[in-house]
């Protein structure tokens, strides 16, 4: 029986439940888009905590490694940004006050409000579903893509990079990051190969937080008794790095829990593959696999 997902992508912290491939059969885009709507609508309105990083060590080191390759971006004047799925909003907001104009795109109007319910800071909102969206052509210098991925079903993969492609202007790029699957091969293999068919990927961040996620999936399992040390190990920075370090050095190709890279509109011209190896030197080179 074939894979129904070869990316291998899954969410590890969001907790939202995901659609499945087969449930989705046979659905029209636009039903699709419009459940999509309405299970974040709901989750936005009744646990909007849900998608707060503060709480959590991995997301909020997550942020902070994300923002590191956005911030050189930013230094040209009157930067038009996009910021997809922007949920929370700690990225929009740390564009905004660089003075980058920015679009921040997200499925959810609970979304919306709830940003401009805290500080607005004059940036334009836009209710609005990804990868089909309306907005305009080669428009954006930087587009901020953070773990949107993870939320499309498998048949969507390739429209999103072709629709991030089209919104991106030709010297502009793309921050792009993803969850990968540590329990299964060839994650960042397909990431980077999917990400090839448009992009040149000039920087890649992994992050290797296996080893935290599985001891917190123990620890959820042990119901109440064991609640106050998962929250405390979840919330712990100090106990996520030094975890990582350990499976970095370990596992630095199975530990892979999490990718970041930088990209640009690929040339016309171009045929040679991403080198990740000298770009991210912990982990082995990305072996070239047809994407099918």
């Amino acid at each position: 029986m074939s894979d129904p997902n070869p990316l291998k992508i899954v969410d590890v912290q969001k907790g939202i439940p995901h659609r499945t491939h087969n449930s989705q059969k046979g659905i029209s885009s636009s039903t699709q888009d419009t459940e999509a709507k309405a299970r974040f609508e709901r989750e936005w309105l009744l646990h909007p905590d849900n998608f707060d990083p503060s709480t959590n060590a991995i997301e909020r080191e997550r942020i902070h490694r994300t923002w590191q390759h956005i911030k050189p971006l930013l230094e040209a004047p009157e930067v038009k940004a996009a910021d997809l799925g922007f949920g929370w909003g700690i990225l929009t907001r740390k564009m905004r006050r660089r003075g980058a104009q920015v679009d921040a795109v997200d499925i959810a109007e609970n979304a919306i409000k709830h940003f401009k319910a805290g500080d607005p800071c004059d940036v334009i909102c836009i209710c609005d579903a990804m990868p089909r969206s309306s907005l305009p052509d080669d428009h954006y210098d930087v587009v901020v893509c953070t773990d949107l991925i993870a939320e499309l079903q498998p048949r969507d993969y390739r429209l999103l990079i072709s629709e991030l492609y089209r919104i991106l202007k030709p010297e502009g790029h793309l921050i792009c990051s993803t969850p990968l699957d540590f329990r299964t091969d060839g994650a960042l293999e397909h990431f980077a190969a999917l990400l090839e068919t448009e992009f040149e990927v000039t920087e890649w961040e992994i992050s290797h937080h296996a080893y935290i996620l599985r001891l917190l999936s123990l620890l959820k399992r042990g119901g109440r008794w064991l609640a106050p040390l998962y929250r405390f190990i979840r919330n712990n920075k100090t106990i996520a790095l030094f975890l990582e370090s350990l499976c970095r050095a370990a596992s630095p190709d199975r530990g892979a829990s999490h990718a970041i890279c930088v990209a640009r509109l690929k040339s016309l011209n171009t045929t040679q593959p991403v080198d990740v190896k000298a770009m991210e030197p912990q982990n082995q080179r990305l072996r070239r696999r047809i994407w099918e």
